[in-house]
């Protein structure tokens, strides 16, 4: 359940971070120094949030952790589905960093659970297997998807994936 949460959060956000940029381009203009400025901005929101999700999973737990990230992740998505200014996508993908940034420590922390010396480096190893493998396959199958749904799916598909990983992270938590 912790690699399913991981493969569709990989899937979800590279989605969306590989072709926000070319969101910005076809609607606001951008050019590639704004849209520098704009990855380097949630570089930034990304060194900040994910010390803070670190810290948070592990003072209040990472099933707590997984789901305060998944839902900060459907609102940012929602939140950025309606509005229409490049403020609005901008402070809408800030957040979703933050939100996302919740997630890999936590989940991270889930894998090495209770692993020793010989399925620890397994563990891991699977953990970016996996991670490799859904960035690659939103990389592939990201402007086939965009150009059939149009940049509404950059949304829309990613908010979709992050309620499967809420329902996850509940059913995990039970068991």
């Amino acid at each position: 359940a912790c690699y399913s949460i991981e493969a569709l959060c990989s899937y979800g956000m590279s989605f969306y971070f590989y072709y926000l940029y070319f969101l910005m381009r076809h609607r606001f203009e951008f050019g590639n120094e704004r849209n520098l400025v704009l990855a380097a901005l949630i570089g930034f929101v990304y060194l900040i949030a994910a010390w803070q999700g670190g810290r948070f999973a592990q003072r209040r737990g990472t099933f707590n952790a997984l789901k305060l990230g998944s839902s900060v992740m459907i609102a940012s998505l929602f939140a950025g589905s309606q509005v229409g200014s490049v403020a609005g996508i901008i402070a809408a993908s800030a957040l979703l960093t933050a939100g996302m940034c919740f997630l890999w420590p936590a989940l991270e922390a889930l894998i090495s659970e209770g692993e020793d010396a010989v399925g620890l480096p397994r563990a891991v190893g699977t953990y970016n297997v996996i991670w490799a493998g859904t960035n690659a396959l939103a990389l592939f199958s990201g402007g086939t998807l965009i150009k059939k749904f149009g940049f509404e799916c950059l949304f829309y598909l990613p908010m979709a994936i992050a309620v499967g990983q809420l329902v996850l992270a509940f059913w995990l938590e039970k068991h």
